[in-house]
């Protein structure tokens, strides 16, 4: 069974955009859309979409918006669709309880991805964000952290959205080890999950606001 979505708040050019896309994309069905989230509660009761986009400009309405959604649909996933992504506004949308964010210039192909997991049980998290790394071969940050150099590596393999058996893979180490290593970067930060944890390190260690280059978070890990 196709995956079904429904759009809220989208801009055309960006509906139309997804439209054409899904029509030869297999297992992603767009069964509605509605420019206002207000005037669409209607409609709302007579579908049961597996993923909601919605469309948002003001980080202060994310939360509201949200809930709105969850009137109707208590079990729908929501993805955010941002027009002017930040970290800030990506951590309000995870507190909100939306299950997903990416900005108006992700590649079809990354949203389609994400609607994916997403109708899994899922959550994912496509945003761009400016590193400023230093120039060294392993993409390290030149800062003074607790961190060893090797849970920066690992660090960065959780930011890119490799999984714990990936992670081991290129490593060469065993899941078990990765997965006591992940435990302890957690204590470290004091969080409970891997997007917290790559949440709060790009915030606290690399103090990012914009967006500027694609990362993707999966959160299921």
């Amino acid at each position: 069974m196709n995956i079904q979505v429904f759009l809220i708040e989208i801009p055309d050019y960006i509906r139309l955009r997804l439209q054409e896309f899904f029509q030869t994309y297999s297992g992603v069905e767009l069964i509605g859309h509605h420019s206002m989230l207000m005037e669409s509660q209607s409609c709302l009761s007579s579908m049961l979409p597996h993923v909601v986009m919605l469309g948002v400009i003001d980080t202060a309405h994310i939360a509201a918006s949200v809930q709105t959604i969850r009137v109707h649909w208590s079990l729908t996933r929501i993805l955010i669709i941002s027009h002017t992504p930040s970290l800030t506004q990506m951590q309000v949308a995870l507190n909100a309880g939306a299950s997903g964010y990416c900005s108006l210039i992700t590649a079809e192909a990354q949203i389609a991805t994400l609607i994916t997991l997403l109708a899994q049980g899922g959550c994912g998290w496509h945003y761009q964000a400016s590193l400023s790394l230093t120039k060294n071969p392993r993409g390290l940050p030149n800062i003074q952290s607790p961190f060893t150099k090797r849970d920066l590596i690992l660090l960065r393999y959780i930011i890119d959205g490799l999984s714990n058996k990936e992670i081991a893979t290129a490593l060469d180490i065993s899941v078990k080890t990765v997965e006591a290593r992940v435990t302890k970067l957690l204590r470290i930060a004091d969080v409970q999950c891997r997007t917290a944890l790559a949440v709060w390190w790009l915030q606290n260690m690399y103090g990012l606001c914009e967006l500027e280059s694609a990362i993707m978070v999966n959160l299921k890990g």
